[in-house]
């Protein structure tokens, strides 16, 4: 027989969900307390420790227990035979809704049994299940999650620490973008192609260092290999070859993808300029060669000569 059958189906409705709040209640009794302390604990640890993951942890920790407690306890299934259980100890029944439940309807028990069940078609659930709220449990685990809130709302000593960090990872973060402009630079030049990929290699290094202190060393590590490698002088040069560079892709003083090409094509076109479009060429790679004087001195001579020439 089902709990329609019996004429039971509106208050084992009632009590199925009378017994999912008992449930919720009884539960949070246990849990609320352990779950403020755990909060609590997290963002104190967020104050010892200048981990920003600890404060985000305890707003997970006591957002997701009020998730899981009340969806769990308004989505777990409660049978029949529970719900029956239930109601024969609230109402005093002897085991008569358990037994109506379960005897044969061709038994000779079974209409005595199912007359006893009659009176409690109109029984009421509250009655049957009383739900018993205990306040304590709930108070303290209140108190202490808006300890938790007070404690993670105001400044504590390890922000200082927290924001000295994060201003590390940034200019750890920049050197790393600065370093991988650098290498794509030096890579448009054959000369210079394999401190390209070097550098290359230490941007990634710097990039995906495990923590700051580690990204700090590789950077001292890779300024120490590039000191090896080249002198001030030599990095000086190609400074300013890429500034002459840059100068002529912008305003370039011949055809030419390139300052050589550009040279090159300006000596064969000398010829052909009057004597105005000379004295402004003259200008010009003074200018440039003025440039060129304290990184790449052999240049700067070279178009000093040109625009005196």
């Amino acid at each position: 027989m089902t709990p329609a059958d019996l004429g039971l189906g509106r208050v084992f409705t009632a009590a199925r969900r009378r017994l999912r709040a008992a449930w919720i209640l009884a539960t949070g009794e246990l849990t609320m307390p352990a779950v403020g302390a755990a909060a609590l604990g997290l963002v104190l640890v967020g104050w010892l420790i200048p981990w920003r993951w600890p404060e985000p942890a305890a707003l997970v920790v006591a957002v997701g227990s009020a998730l899981v407690l009340f969806g769990y306890g308004l989505l777990f299934r409660v049978s029949d035979y529970q719900v029956a259980r239930a109601l024969d100890r609230g109402l005093g029944g002897h085991d008569a809704v358990t037994s109506a439940l379960e005897v044969d309807p061709a038994s000779p028990f079974s209409a005595r049994i199912y007359g006893q069940v009659d009176r409690l078609t109109t029984a009421d659930a509250a009655t049957a299940i009383r739900l018993r709220f205990n306040h304590r449990p709930f108070l303290i685990g209140a108190a202490l999650l808006v300890a938790a809130v007070v404690f993670a709302v105001i400044r504590n000593p390890a922000d200082d620490e927290r924001d000295r960090l994060a201003r590390e990872q940034l200019a750890v973060t920049e050197a790393a973008v600065d370093i991988e402009a650098l290498a794509e630079e030096l890579a448009e030049d054959p000369a210079t192609a394999d401190l390209a990929e070097d550098l290359e290699a230490i941007a990634a290094d710097v990039a995906r260092a495990d923590d700051l202190t580690a990204a700090l060393e590789r950077l001292e590590e890779a300024t120490a290999q590039l000191e090896d490698r080249t002198d001030a002088q030599s990095l000086s040069t190609r400074a300013a070859s890429l500034g002459l560079a840059r100068t002529l892709a912008a305003n370039p003083v011949a055809a030419g993808s390139t300052p050589a090409e550009q040279f090159s094509n300006l000596a064969a076109e000398a010829g052909d300029l009057t004597d105005e479009e000379l004295a402004e060429l003259a200008e010009r790679l003074a200018e440039l060669a003025a440039t060129q004087e304290a990184g790449d001195p052999a240049t700067a001579d070279a178009l000093a000569a040109a625009s005196a020439a």
